[in-house]
């Protein structure tokens, strides 16, 4: 008589599964990084630009006066 063969599948996602969601989250944050530290450059610049349009129109009523 030919023996028996079991096989035994197992459910999830196993190491494979956990290494890339890893892979996922960090590429997430770094992504989320890059982003926020656009936005905050952009922000300094605006307020560069702010600051030397308002002094420049102080230094233009001062003039007039």
């Amino acid at each position: 008589m030919a023996a028996e063969r079991v096989i035994r599948r197992t459910g999830g996602f196993g190491i494979g599964g956990v290494l890339i969601g890893m892979g996922v989250m960090a590429l997430v944050a770094v992504v989320v990084f890059v982003l926020a530290s656009t936005h905050r450059d952009k922000a300094m610049r605006t307020d560069a630009v702010t600051s030397a349009a308002s002094s420049l129109a102080v230094s233009t009523q001062a003039a007039l006066d």
